[in-house]
């Protein structure tokens, strides 16, 4: 949800100590940047961001710019700005976005869309500030604690759903996805220019998206429909997005069934299928169906597990041959890091020449660059809870269709 704005306060850059924590944005001598809400202390700077913590030696420190500083200088640049000057709100858009205030600049590029609803400028920075905002999520659970055991997808007690705590089935799989749950999957691993998509629209979705955006509706109609069914994703409401159902797999999952009964069938049903909980780490097989299948991809998607000092992830999407399902499908010998011991496993694979690894790295190398934010599916629970659809997917820039 979009943090309320208000314009006022005073500041600059500083880089003063005080116990109160206020809105703002840091940055660190190695290139991070982290932004949320910020305390300073004598020794280290804490910021905390959708109940994550991050702490900063102020050795590494480079600069705090406070929230409030950056919406005086918004409140000043706007009211410079005639009522209809959507080109002046896309130059103080971007100014925010490369002041890292991305709840600022969605804001004034709402107000842009409103006065010019098809200006390109307007959508196109609309995107970019959309999965920047993505991207800065992605990160801050990155630096989230770990508390995921190595082969082990089973939360501690009272742990919540996220990305680094697995999915916790129970001895049988646990349950599986529901059609609205792989619905939501396939739209957040969709990607912009991935046409070949085929979509249904419910509940008059379209004339919904049209009358809100202020579209023209000739235009609109012209599209294809997994371009309506874009347009709608990226910039309609929550509930809207409900109503736009993918009806097969994009790109991204049609390989994933490919991977799945290559390498991962062949190298993880012996000993992680059905009721054969070893290391608590269960995958659903044979995985006949879509409930089965995107069920094992988030399990997959979410285990994380620490071996020394670093953090490895079954599925890394930024370096697709460190992921932990390449490394685990070869003998143990070879593994970097190896496969947990296990009685008579010696590997899914001979070498990492084997055909199967690269259509696995291929595919992970595929997937979007961001990961989307599936916290919000818990598969420990026994039903599927209600809950509102997340941001859109996030995908990598693709050239302007026309």
């Amino acid at each position: 949800m979009r943090r309320t704005w208000m314009l006022g306060g005073v500041g600059g850059m500083l880089l003063v100590s005080t116990l109160l924590a206020r809105p703002g944005i840091v940055k660190t001598r190695d290139g991070q940047t982290v932004a949320g809400e910020v305390t300073e202390q004598p020794d280290q700077i804490i910021v905390e961001s959708r109940g994550i913590h991050t702490t900063i030696d102020r050795e590494n420190l480079r600069s705090i710019t406070y929230s409030d500083t950056i919406e005086q200088e918004t409140r000043k640049r706007l009211a410079k700005l005639t009522p209809y000057d959507v080109a002046g709100r896309v130059e103080l858009s971007q100014w925010l976005f490369e002041n890292n205030a991305y709840d600022l600049a969605m804001n004034i590029l709402d107000d842009a869309a409103r006065i010019q609803p098809r200006n390109e400028d307007v959508i196109a920075m609309r995107r970019t500030v959309q999965r920047q905002m993505l991207l800065q999520e992605s990160e801050q659970r990155k630096h989230a604690p770990v508390q995921l055991a190595a082969a082990d997808n089973r939360p501690p007690a009272g742990a919540a759903p996220g990305r680094a705590d697995a999915a916790a089935p129970s001895a049988d799989g646990g349950r599986v996805l529901t059609p609205e749950e792989i619905n939501e999957i396939k739209q957040r691993e969709w990607q912009e220019g991935q046409w070949q998509v085929h979509v249904t629209f419910h509940n008059d979705v379209r004339h919904k998206y049209v009358a809100g955006s202020g579209q023209e509706p000739n235009t609109f109609n012209r599209l294809p429909p997994a371009q309506q069914a874009w347009a709608i994703l990226m910039n309609g409401t929550p509930e809207m997005r409900k109503d736009v159902v993918l009806t097969n797999d994009p790109p991204a999952m049609a390989t994933f069934k490919k991977v799945q009964q290559s390498l991962i069938y062949t190298g993880c049903a012996n000993c992680h299928g059905g009721n054969k909980a070893q290391g608590n780490f269960t995958l659903h097989f044979p995985a006949n169906s879509d409930a089965q299948t995107y069920t094992n991809f988030l399990i997959l998607e979410r285990y994380q597990t620490k071996v020394g000092d670093r953090q490895y992830s079954m599925i890394d999407r930024t370096q697709p041959d460190a992921s932990l399902l390449l490394e685990f499908a070869l003998p143990p010998d070879i593994g970097q890091p190896p496969h947990p011991k296990a009685a008579n496993y010696k590997g899914a694979v001979h070498s990492k020449a084997d055909p199967r690894l690269k259509q696995a790295i291929d595919w992970i190398g595929a997937l979007n660059p961001v990961t989307p934010d599936y916290s919000d599916i818990d598969l420990s629970a026994r039903q599927a809870s209600e809950r509102p659809l997340v941001p859109p997917p996030a995908s990598r820039p693709a050239a302007p269709h026309h």
